[in-house]
């Protein structure tokens, strides 16, 4: 009986060592053009510059963007990720979908530390969306639909514009600079509008 019971557990380590190196397989690493089609989990390594542009692209999981790299959406394609995107240290995150939905997030958007820009226009979010302590030419979060609430602090840009976002949640705004700007598109915002956005 011993011997069956360890030829189980065997054959059990066995099995979840087989899952386990499917899984870790079903990994893309972007670094180039991504072509159409359904994807695991996204990553783009440091450095590397992915883009999206044609096509319909789903992740079923999580995004990452590495340092130093750029992830861009762009029309004609239509974009669609079941996680959230988390861009720590990367260049640039730019999410310019055409028509406005064409890019969906059912996650949260997470961007610190970006070196060059943030742009995220048109997009769906069905969670929070975070910029912080970012460096560059710009932040830009244009006519987006948020859920849940949108955080923008102490990012040093040459410009930072929150303008005409449908927002379920709060607008929190506070050591940006320069002020964020609405552009005379006001925010709509389910819940508050606090520091720096509170006229946005």
């Amino acid at each position: 009986m011993f011997k069956q019971f360890s030829w189980g557990l065997l054959m059990l380590a066995g099995v979840l060592a087989v899952a386990a190196g499917g899984a870790s397989a079903q990994v893309t690493k972007c670094t180039g053009t991504l072509p159409p089609g359904d994807y695991n989990q996204l990553i783009v390594p440091a450095g590397a510059k992915c883009t999206i542009s044609r096509g319909d692209v789903t992740v079923e999981n999580n995004v990452t963007v590495g340092r130093r790299a750029s992830l861009r959406v762009l029309a004609p394609a239509k974009f669609t990720d079941f996680g959230s995107l988390t861009a720590a240290g990367a260049d640039a995150i730019d999410i310019v979908p055409e028509p406005k939905g064409a890019a969906s997030i059912f996650g949260d958007i997470s961007a610190t530390g970006i070196t060059v820009s943030v742009r995220i226009e048109e997009t769906s979010v069905d969670g929070n969306v975070s910029v912080a302590n970012s460096r560059g030419e710009f932040v830009e979060l244009s006519r987006d639909n948020v859920a849940g609430n949108v955080v923008v602090r102490n990012n040093k840009t040459g410009q930072n514009l929150i303008t005409g976002n449908a927002i379920g949640g709060n607008l929190v705004c506070s050591d940006n600079t320069p002020a964020p700007v609405d552009q005379g598109k006001p925010n709509t915002v389910g819940g508050n509008k606090v520091g720096q956005c509170t006229r946005l």
